[in-house]
């Protein structure tokens, strides 16, 4: 086999073309395809807000497709945003799935949340033993300090499986 490395301007395509030629083809099979990304492979992403606290809103960013098809395992992706002039800190979110499910949380990207500020702390959810015919609920904990409350332990109810579908 002949090894050919493809130069900055040259695609996989181009190479493929020109090995083709080399072997004395004129053209690749009707049936090989571009190696570039079509509009289906590319992965199309909402985000919905599913709750929110006196500081804190909670968004999920998620995959409709994924949902629909009700896959074995889905990973989410959960924002939260200060929504309040009192700034958040020590910031924790647990999660919590019906017995025939299992979930994995990772940690917060984050544990400080600056009051009215844009920025956002991100977990990632995993959710594992989804079963088409039941629904997909998670309860997250919420718990963290803020400036004017003090302590504060939050609960929010998310049933997944109701994401809006365009």
């Amino acid at each position: 086999p002949q090894i050919v490395a493809l130069g900055a301007s040259q695609s996989s395509d181009d190479l493929l073309r020109t090995q083709i030629m080399e072997e004395g083809g004129d053209q690749a099979p009707a049936e090989w395809t571009s190696f570039t990304d079509t509009a289906e492979d590319q992965v199309r992403l909402l985000r919905e807000l599913v709750g929110s606290t006196a500081e804190l809103s909670v968004e999920i960013e998620y995959e409709p497709a994924t949902i629909a098809s009700r896959r074995p395992t889905l990973v989410q992706n959960l924002m939260f945003r200060n929504t309040s002039d009192s700034a958040v800190s020590d910031f924790t979110c647990k999660a919590a799935v019906p017995k025939y499910m299992q979930v994995q949380i990772t940690p917060p990207s984050d544990s400080n949340l600056p009051a009215g500020s844009p920025q956002h702390v991100t977990q990632t959810l995993r959710l594992s033993g989804v079963d088409a015919l039941k629904p997909i609920k998670v309860r997250l904990k919420l718990e963290y300090r803020t400036t004017h409350r003090g302590r504060a332990d939050e609960t929010i109810d998310v049933n997944i499986g109701d994401l809006p579908q365009p």
